[in-house]
């Protein structure tokens, strides 16, 4: 393995790696880093109790060491290997403002686990940029790789544009990246995966209906579940819970939602299935708001990702493409196939931006943007100017917009008080001529004009202040 990556002139690495020498007890862990060609040597920023815990790692090498009747002076063992090709290394200097991450299994025979990096690209494309081979999930081997491994092998100015960083809810790798954002990524901020934490966490601690139970009341169940998780999924995506009032009101009718009759007669009348799902929404979703609220993220530039399912995807593809990655591959075999599949992805992502480069004119968009931009740009262009009908603004403070949907569906009556008449009477109200008292036909009148633009003739006009008093402070 380690062969191969020297030869080529397009893989870098960083090497942790360690030696006994015959007849000592003393242990020396080394990490050798290759970038330009040259490979360096140096110790590891590992303390000293992280380092005891590479002695299980080594035993075993040796174990297999002398089971193949291989016993030399020096018994260098592998560690953890962290790589990337400049191939498609070139794309994460180019989009890396986001970056999702995480550890798959069964790509080698070794028992190594693989930890793969990936970003956005302008072309709506994920592209993993880096990978590192680690003997077990430990901190001590993510500690390697955030404070040893990565800033060793990638440029230190594309780390420090990394604005937005995601990944599952491993406990070990949560603590590590926690360390690693103050140091590696100095302007980053971290988010969850809203699918690890809302649907693998409510099948984990949600009770369900007996197996016994009839297929009516376990499709009424299942369509009350899903209609709770995509409540809990509008928390983290825009255009739902813009900001903490929002969310406040929806997370308060989200739990009287789940606390009425209604989702006692869903769950078959048993009390212990609504406790066990309001439990787990008190106790693991709300205690986690900073890493999957939308509206405390929304500045941040994090291309509005809140789940790592594209880097799912990416470690789905390594297993299942043309030059797929087998649990039964050793280490250099496995290593040839990963190469193959980068090579691949930049020939592929090349071609792409290229054709659609040199494809200027666009039919299907009247835009003077339609020439300059790529067709992911200008669709999302187009369908952002497309939507801008569908809204209404007028300016209420220094820096301050409030924007109303006057799409299908909207109150015309509200539209017209508060965007359309809204200067009229705002300048009627500072019109010293109007202070004067108006005469009686003067105040039937307004009270006609009123009525005409509540658009309720004789009705009672709702008022919802009720409820929002109660939404806000339960």
């Amino acid at each position: 393995l380690i062969e191969m990556f020297d030869k080529s002139s397009k893989i870098r690495y960083n090497l942790l790696w360690s030696y006994k020498k015959h007849g000592s007890e003393e242990v020396k862990v080394l990490s050798s880093t290759k970038i330009t060609g040259e490979v360096s040597q140096d110790t590891p920023l590992l303390l000293d109790d992280e380092k005891k815990n590479l002695a299980p790692v080594a035993a075993d090498a040796r174990a297999r060491r002398i089971a193949r009747a291989k016993q030399d002076d020096e018994n260098q063992v592998f560690h953890c290997i962290a790589w990337s090709h400049d191939d498609v290394l070139r794309y994460f200097l180019l989009c890396p403002e986001v970056v999702m991450f995480d550890v798959t299994s069964h790509t080698n025979s070794s028992g190594f686990c693989l930890l793969t990096f990936s970003c956005r690209t302008s072309i709506d494309k994920q592209v993993v940029f880096c990978r590192v081979w680690m003997p077990d999930q430990r901190r001590v081997s993510f500690r390697y790789v955030f404070q040893e491994a990565l800033p060793k092998i990638l440029p230190a100015h594309a780390l420090r544009r990394v604005c937005f960083t995601i990944c599952d809810g491993d406990p070990q790798q949560n603590l590590e990246l926690m360390i690693a954002i103050s140091e590696l990524f100095p302007n980053s901020s971290k988010g969850g995966c809203s699918y690890h934490m809302f649907v693998i966490g409510w099948n984990r601690h949600v009770m369900g209906l007996p197996k016994y139970s009839n297929q009516a009341k376990k499709d009424a169940w299942e369509g009350f579940k899903r209609r709770m998780l995509a409540w809990m999924f509008s928390w983290v995506r825009p255009g739902y819970c813009d900001n903490e009032e929002e969310y406040e009101i929806s997370k308060y009718l989200l739990i009287a939602c789940l606390t009425s009759k209604h989702a006692l007669t869903m769950a078959g009348n048993d009390e212990y299935m609504v406790s066990s799902a309001v439990h787990f929404i008190r106790k693991f979703v709300l205690t986690n708001e900073s890493s999957f609220l939308h509206c405390r993220r929304s500045t941040a530039f994090c291309l509005d990702a809140h789940c790592s399912s594209p880097q799912e995807g990416t470690n789905n593809g390594l297993k299942t493409s043309a030059s797929a990655v087998r649990a039964t591959y050793n280490l250099d075999k496995a290593a040839t196939a990963i190469s193959n599949q980068d090579r691949t992805k930049s020939v592929e992502l090349d071609r792409i931006v290229g054709n659609d480069f040199r494809n200027r004119v666009k039919s299907w968009s009247t835009s003077p943007t339609s020439t300059v931009l790529l067709s992911h740009a200008e669709g999302l262009m187009q369908y952002m100017y497309k939507r801008a009908k569908l809204y209404r603004v007028r300016r209420i403070g220094y820096s301050l917009f409030q924007v109303v949907f006057v799409g299908k569906g909207c109150d015309p009556s509200f539209v017209r008080r508060y965007i359309d008449d809204w200067e009229v009477a705002h300048d009627s109200c500072n019109d010293d001529s109007h202070m004067s008292s108006p005469s009686i036909n003067d105040e039937d009148d307004d009270s006609q004009v009123e009525e005409e633009e509540d658009g309720i003739m004789n009705e009672e006009v709702p008022n919802y202040h009720d409820l929002f008093t109660k939404c806000c402070w339960p």
